[in-house]
């Protein structure tokens, strides 16, 4: 036996008169029964009441794979703010970085130049020592020999 409106073959009279009396679908086309108001958001499946709908919200399949999806995203959302705060950080501390090593690369070019210029007063001074050593030789070398001959002189006198 064939079920006109959706060609369902049954066995006996009876399976076909509880087809016909029980699935939504085949009231629906036979015009015994309208599109019920209640449909799930996940599945587009229908409920006679709010209860019947709300009770297979909490088994509906779809709804739970969706949670978890969200479950998943939230979570990589979460962690997606968190890179991007670690981003920001780093960041941060590269431009610190990079700000102390100018500092450091200016410091060190004043470094290299007042050693430039201790160096050239080093060899100013020493060439100054050296200039004034030959202005002192000649008169170093009179005294000393003045001191010589005083002392040769009393050394004649005791004699």
């Amino acid at each position: 036996m064939e079920h006109k409106y959706c060609g369902t073959i049954f066995k006996s009279k009876y399976s076909l008169a509880t087809h016909q009396q029980t699935e939504k679908y085949c009231l629906i086309q036979q015009k015994k029964l309208k599109e019920y108001n209640c449909i799930c958001k996940f599945c587009n499946k229908s409920f006679k009441n709010e209860y019947d709908l709300s009770f297979h919200i909490i088994t509906c399949n779809i709804k739970k794979n969706q949670d978890d999806q969200l479950t998943i995203i939230e979570k990589n959302l979460e962690r997606i703010s968190q890179l991007e705060k670690d981003k920001h950080y780093s960041y941060q501390k590269l431009k610190d970085y990079e700000e102390k090593i100018i500092y450091l690369e200016k410091d060190k070019h004043y470094s290299y130049q007042k050693l430039k210029d201790y160096e050239e007063k080093i060899a100013y001074l020493e060439k100054d020592n050296n200039r004034l050593l030959k202005e002192l030789e000649p008169l170093y070398r009179k005294k000393v020999a003045q001191i010589f001959w005083k002392a040769y002189k009393k050394q004649q006198k005791i004699i």
